[in-house]
């Protein structure tokens, strides 16, 4: 038994090194995406999304490999703006979902044959957009409503990440990302961006 167990541990060390004998991989992921909305707000709420692309890596030198594809990212939560003076009536809670096709960007280098780190930018470009409003009137009647704000059809992410190739064909990683542009267009001196922590799962062909 002791045996069957080293010689199964030696052929998954070896299969993942794999990796490092081919110039180029083309596989497929599906992440976990936990979003919110981070920047001039009182208050917010992470929301479950999904991610989901399809990829090619191409080794540049070594162990260093890019790392692009292109994909589908639900973004955004649920979040408080900040009370603006003056207003005749007051956001209570915004509720955001912005749906993008990412096209990933990242150098990623692989440490000790399975472990690798990841650096770059997810490009995101606007492909569906809800945004609803909760809203306390001066006579103090609430009531919700579609919102007026218009959602900037581009997004740049800068992103970093660890992960894992247990196999051969698998690995798991743990990134984050954190939108630089305004999300929306027309929301005045207000700035808010799109943050998400994701965990997924690749399928390397």
């Amino acid at each position: 038994m002791k045996k069957i167990l080293i010689i199964a541990l030696l052929a998954l060390y070896q299969g993942a090194d794999a990796q490092t004998e081919k110039k180029y991989w083309f596989g497929a992921t599906l992440g976990l995406n936990i979003t919110n909305i981070d920047g001039h707000v009182e208050d917010y709420e992470s929301v479950p999304q999904v991610y989901t692309d399809i990829f090619m890596e191409a080794r540049l030198w070594r162990k260093l490999f890019l790392h692009t594809g292109i994909g589908y990212s639900e973004q955004g939560g649920t979040y408080t703006p900040r009370m603006i003076e003056g207003a005749t009536q007051t956001v209570l809670e915004r509720d955001a979902s912005v749906n993008y096709i990412a096209i990933p960007v990242t150098a990623r280098l692989y440490i000790e044959r399975n472990l690798f780190f990841d650096l770059g930018v997810h490009n995101n470009f606007l492909v569906g957009s809800q945004i609803y409003e909760t809203i306390q009137n001066e006579d103090g009647d609430i009531f919700n409503q579609k919102s007026g704000l218009k959602v900037r059809p581009y997004d740049l992410s800068p992103v970093m990440g660890v992960g894992w190739r247990f196999a051969t064909h698998w690995s798991a990683q743990v990134s984050l990302t954190t939108g630089r542009l305004n999300i929306f267009e027309n929301d005045g001196p207000a700035k808010v961006n799109n943050r998400g922590a994701m965990l997924s799962m690749s399928y390397f062909l």
